[in-house]
């Protein structure tokens, strides 16, 4: 996935797009000034004034003048202080003329809000940014749900309308992320089905996953390999749920001589993702270490543990692991 750096020079800086050039199979950087970004493409109008068209997959790198809140909210984000983050992302929207740059702050927040645990909340607001740019490219801020939450009467309702918005693919799944647990669970399956077909083959294999996340019995093995395979398809961005259902089949796969690794590779792949939430990297930094202790790695078992404590300091699943580390020595 690219990269986007917002850089702070005069009024009158030019935008610069690294891209990998089909043509030359090349690293390519151009300056100018973006005048359309959407999930497909890019458009530059360059210094030359040539309209220069790239393939958002080919995006390397963007940089552009930003707000310096907004540099401010990234060091936030990165300290994991993230309700500062989400104050100062809200508070630089208005400053923001370009409509590209309004989605990455909406996109950042959405981030924000899913860190803080305030799920409902990203979801509407992932809505909000799909409904004003359907085609947005950072349509992969998608806050699914990847393990059971309780739901409140209103986002209950708002998901069973979005299911039924196939027309906005992410929106429907979305809701049926939500649904799937709850005691609208035919209908949100229902929804990922019709969305397995989808001609988006991003939406296809996160619909299959999500399907997946009911699995209680092992899997044939070719299944899971297969689902391993359009995890790996995905952009890095959208692998951090499906690697945590990944690992949660492996675990209960009849692969004996492979399934400790493989459960504990895609937690660890889950949890180091940049993208997913700190609750769910938590939860899946402890779920390696608890794998590997079961097949009495040890040694391995602690140091994912106390790796977990480093990282996530504050979350449940650091005391579970403090406790278990405990209850070890």
């Amino acid at each position: 996935m690219f990269i986007c750096t917002f850089v702070h020079i005069n009024a009158y800086a030019e935008d610069t797009v690294v891209y990998y050039n089909s043509s030359t199979g090349r690293q390519t950087k151009s300056t100018g000034t973006i005048e359309n970004y959407s999930r497909y493409e890019l458009t530059l109008k360059t210094t030359s004034g040539n309209i220069l068209s790239i393939k958002t997959d080919n995006i390397v790198e963007v940089q552009a003048e930003r707000p310096a809140l907004y540099d401010e909210a990234e060091q936030r984000m990165n300290n994991r202080e993230f309700d500062q983050a989400l104050s100062l992302l809200e508070r630089s929207l208005p400053m923001v003329s370009e409509e590209w740059m309004k989605q990455e702050i909406l996109a950042r927040q959405i981030e924000c809000l899913s860190s803080l645990n305030r799920a409902e909340d990203a979801a509407q607001r992932y809505v909000q940014l799909v409904r004003l740019a359907p085609d947005t490219a950072f349509c992969d801020c998608v806050p699914l749900v990847w393990t059971s939450v309780e739901l409140s009467p209103k986002i209950q309702q708002l998901a069973q309308s979005w299911i039924r918005q196939q027309n906005y693919p992410y929106v429907a799944l979305l809701g049926a992320s939500f649904l799937l647990t709850s005691d609208k669970k035919n209908e949100a399956q229902t929804a990922l089905a019709v969305l397995t077909k989808s001609d988006d083959s991003d939406v296809a294999a996160l619909a299959q996953l999500q399907l997946n996340r009911l699995s209680l019995t092992p899997l044939p093995l070719p299944t899971i390999k297969n689902l391993e395979m359009k995890t790996d398809a995905l952009p890095k961005s959208l692998q951090f749920g499906p690697r945590f259902v990944l690992a949660q089949l492996w675990s209960r796969s009849s692969a004996e001589e492979i399934k400790t690794d493989k459960a504990a590779i895609n937690y660890l792949q889950c949890a180091s993702n940049s993208k997913s939430p700190v609750e769910l990297q938590a939860r899946a930094y402890y779920s390696a270490g608890a794998v590997l202790l079961s097949a009495n790695r040890r040694d391995e078992a602690f140091r994912v543990f106390n790796l977990l404590i480093e990282k996530c300091p504050d979350s449940q699943w650091s005391q579970q692991a403090k406790r278990t580390i405990d209850g070890g020595l």
